[in-house]
């Protein structure tokens, strides 16, 4: 089993998001993502746990509620998100996303009656710190040593400390295949398959 856990780069081109979407119709088929790859070349299937828009509290929450069902054998790919991402409960007592898109911070106070958009942002300022990258550095350590004897790896796309950013940015995206038809900046299905 490949048990995989990310954000938007991670989960496959789900329709639900514009991007996605618009890119699916544009191909005229569901493109396939760096996963099916990898299934197919260890002849596993997939578990994934990628979610479009999501924080890295929400990535290492979801690894920590199913790390006890990991196999021997099992492939553990974990992909962190952009640091300044964070999630707050709402009113509903729900998780909510935020990152750095008004639009869609703006969409997402409507549950709740006490945070102002002001406050997303000085957060979503504040989160710029090296500090936040220090977090994550420390909980790797922990997963590390929770898979010592797994195959796994660690990346991010967003990562340019590590080099992984870099890389990823060095593949072809949407924009790249589209001519820019469909301006986004998530790989293309042959940036995948570089992946």
């Amino acid at each position: 089993m490949i048990w995989a856990f990310g954000d938007s780069n991670t989960e496959d081109y789900n329709p639900e998001h514009d991007w996605a979407n618009r890119y699916i119709n544009w191909k005229s088929y569901k493109p396939k993502i760096y996963l099916d790859y990898i299934s197919k070349y260890f002849d596993t299937t997939i578990c994934n746990f990628g979610k479009g828009g999501t924080n890295n509290y929400h990535i290492f929450q979801k690894f920590c509620d199913v790390a006890n069902q990991f196999q021997e054998n099992d492939i553990i790919i974990l992909q962190w998100s952009e640091f300044t991402r964070f999630r707050l409960v709402d009113d509903e007592n729900e998780w909510v996303d935020f990152y750095f898109t008004n639009s869609h911070n703006k969409a997402k106070l409507k549950a709740f009656k006490h945070i102002d958009i002001r406050t997303i942002q000085e957060v979503l300022l504040n989160r710029t710190y090296k500090k936040y990258e220090e977090e994550i550095r420390s909980w790797e350590k922990v997963i590390k040593i929770l898979l010592k004897n797994r195959k796994f790896i660690i990346w991010s796309p967003f990562d340019e400390s590590h080099g992984h950013g870099k890389w990823v940015k060095s593949m072809e995206t949407i924009s790249m295949e589209t001519n820019r038809f469909i301006d986004d900046p998530h790989l293309s299905e042959s940036g995948q398959k570089r992946l």
